[in-house]
């Protein structure tokens, strides 16, 4: 399982091996700035509200709540690949659909007390479809509003993480005017 995830762990900044060479001239660490998708949105938006050197994130389809706090019943229904992906994050068997979803409920950024809790200065774009069942608007609106300065962005297209295109773009505009 995933050490942050372990009961009775506090949120912690990442390890010194996978935090930004600041010692490097061209990364100036008053402009550090992430983004991620699906996973990587979730990732991305815990990184906010954990490590205070990151001044702007973007989730892009990023899982916060609403699907990971369905647990076992949506682990079932996820595509083999993606249920396989979760299984491996979480080093949970990809049969073990109760555990995934256990640890799954625990991973939801309102169920750590992140989202919904704390109110981060970092600055958060929240980016998704209309109808993502895995990524809900309402998860961007709560999330966006979790920081003093958030914003959700809703793309045309539909499902999850889609039209890229068109949120890579919305992304990097945001993130030049934010860093």
């Amino acid at each position: 399982m995933c050490p942050a995830l372990r009961r009775g762990t506090t949120h912690r900044p990442l390890p010194r091996r996978h935090r930004p060479p600041e010692h490097r001239q061209r990364i100036d660490p008053a402009r550090i700035g992430a983004m991620g998708t699906s996973y990587g949105g979730y990732t991305v938006a815990r990184l906010a509200f954990t490590d205070k050197r990151v001044k702007a994130v973007v989730s892009h389809c990023g899982l916060i709540h609403e699907a990971l706090n369905r647990g076992p019943a949506t682990i079932k229904s996820l595509p083999p690949v993606t249920r396989a992906a979760l299984a491996a994050r979480y080093n949970v068997p990809v049969s073990d659909t109760e555990q995934l979803g256990r640890v799954a409920r625990r991973s939801s950024l309102a169920n750590q007390k992140l989202v919904g809790t704390i109110r981060t200065n970092t600055s958060i774009l929240a980016i998704n479809t209309a109808d993502d069942p895995i990524a809900p608007v309402s998860d961007l609106k709560r999330l966006a509003a979790s920081s003093t300065d958030g914003k959700v962005v809703v793309t045309s297209g539909s499902g999850h993480c889609e039209p890229f295109d068109e949120s890579y773009e919305a992304a990097t505009s945001w993130l030049k005017r934010k860093l």
